[in-house]
C-alpha cells in the first residue's frame, strides 16, 4: 500500500516561504546551497508525520523568526483515498488534526503518512551517546509495535516518579513503586531482545549485499540487567537499593541499556572510518524501512537529506532495489546531481532563501 503526499501548505514555518507546494510526484528533488531551507522542507514533512521535529528540540524553534505562530497542512492520498493532516502552534499550544479531527495522542499519527528520515545526523545512532542509540531502537520498535510505545511511555513515567521517591528517601513508598517499575522494565527488556534478533538478521544480509564487506559484524543489545525471569530482575533491583538511595537515582533498567556493534571482541566503532560509520547509519535506516513495510504492508515516505553524495552509482542502485518500489521519495542535494531515481514522474525544485523555484 502506497502513501503519496499531494501538496503541503506552509505558514510561518522556519525560513520557508508561505505558500502551497505541489508534491504530487514519485520523486521530489530539492537543490540549493547549505542554509537555503532544503532540510527544513524535509523537517516539515517529518513534523506532519510525527508532530515533532528531527532537527530542533522545542516547537517554538519551528516558528519563523519574528513571528508568533506557525501551521502546516498536508494533503495526502492512500490507494485513491484522500486525507489531510494539520499541525499548528498558536499561543504556545500545539494542535494536531487528521481530517479536521483533533488528535490527542501522537501515536495515532504514525500510520497516516509514515516517514523515515535519512540524515547525516544518523551517525549519532552508531557512535553517539548511549541515549542516542537507545532512541533509534526505541523509535524503530515503536514503528512496528504501538504496544511497545505504550509500555515505554509508562516506564518513563514510573521512572521519573521512582527517582523522586529515591530523592525523598521514602523506603516504604519505594517498595510499592518497585513492583510496577519491574513489570515495565522487564517487558521492555524482553521486547528489545526479541527485536534486535530480527534486526540483526536483516543487518547481516543487507550490509554485506550493499557494501561488499568481507568481515562480519554483530549488533549486541546489552541490557543493564541480564535475567530470564521477572523476579530475577526484582531481586537485582532490591540489591541496588542502598546505592540508589545514596545516588538518588535509578541505577538499572532500560534507561541504562546499551547497544554496541562488535567486530569479534572489539567495539567496531572505536576503530572504524567515517565512511564505515555512515554506511552503518544508512543500513540502520534501511532496515527500519524494511521492517515497517513488512509489518504493515505500507511503503513509508522516504526523506533523504544529502546522504548519497559519497555513494557510487552501483551502491545507490542496490539501495533502491531494496526499498519499497512505491515509496514516495524526497531528496536534498547541494547542486543538480539529482539523477539517482528519476522516472516518468519527478520534479526538481531549486531552493533559495526558503523559496521554491522550478
Amino acid at each position: 500500500m502506497a502513501k503519496m503526499i499531494k501538496k503541503v501548505e506552509f505558514f510561518n514555518f522556519k525560513n520557508i516561504e508561505n505558500r502551497v507546494i505541489n508534491f504530487d510526484f514519485n520523486n521530489i528533488y530539492f537543490c540549493g546551497e547549505n542554509g537555503s531551507g532544503k532540510t527544513n522542507i524535509l523537517d516539515a514533512i517529518y513534523c506532519l508525520a510525527f508532530a515533532s521535529s528531527f532537527l530542533v528540540r522545542t516547537d517554538r524553534e519551528l516558528i519563523t523568526y519574528g513571528k508568533t505562530e506557525f501551521y502546516l497542512k498536508c494533503f495526502y492520498n492512500t490507494e485513491g483515498k484522500a486525507g489531510e493532516i494539520g499541525l499548528s502552534l498558536r499561543n504556545g499550544k500545539k494542535e494536531i488534526k487528521v481530517n479536521n479531527s483533533i488528535v490527542k495522542d501522537r501515536k495515532n499519527l504514525i500510520l497516516n503518512i509514515p516517514s523515515v528520515i535519512f540524515s547525516n545526523y544518523d551517525t549519532d545512532f552508531i557512535i553517539g551517546a548511549p541515549a542516542k542509540k537507545r532512541w533509534f531502537f526505541d523509535q524503530a520498535i515503536s514503528l512496528v509495535s504501538l504496544s511497545y510505545l505504550d509500555s515505554l511511555r509508562k516506564y518513563r513515567k514510573i521512572l521519573q516518579q521512582r527517582n523522586l521517591i529515591l530523592r525523598q528517601g521514602n523506603k516504604d513508598l519505594l517498595k510499592v513503586y518497585n513492583e510496577t517499575f519491574v513489570d515495565f522494565a522487564f517487558e521492555i527488556t524482553k521486547m528489545r531482545e526479541n527485536f534486535i534478533k530480527h534486526f540483526y538478521e536483516f543487518f547481516k544480509y543487507y550490509y554485506s549485499f550493499i557494501f561488499d564487506v568481507s568481515y562480519s559484524l554483530e549488533i549486541k543489545y546489552l541490557p543493564s540487567v541480564k535475567c530470564s525471569k521477572r523476579d530475577e530482575f526484582l531481586q537485582t533491583l532490591l540489591l541496588k537499593e542502598q546505592d540508589e538511595l545514596y545516588s538518588e537515582s535509578t541505577l538499572i533498567g532500560p534507561h541504562r541499556d546499551l547497544y554496541e556493534i562488535l567486530s569479534g571482541e572489539r567495539v567496531f566503532t572505536h576503530h572504524s572510518s567515517t565512511g564505515q560509520i555512515r554506511a552503518l547509519a544508512l543500513i540502520y535506516r534501511l532496515i527500519q524501512v524494511i521492517m515497517f513495510n513488512k509489518q504493515f504492508g505500507i511503503a513509508p515516505i522516504l526523506l533523504f537529506d544529502d546522504v548519497f553524495l559519497e555513494l557510487d552509482s552501483m551502491r545507490r542502485k542496490r539501495i533502491f532495489d531494496i526499498l519499497p518500489k512505491d515509496s514516495q521519495c524526497f531528496f536534498t542535494f547541494l547542486d543538480d546531481c539529482y539523477d539517482i531515481k528519476q522516472d516518468s514522474k519527478f520534479i526538481v525544485y531549486r531552493i533559495k532563501n526558503g523559496r521554491f523555484q522550478l
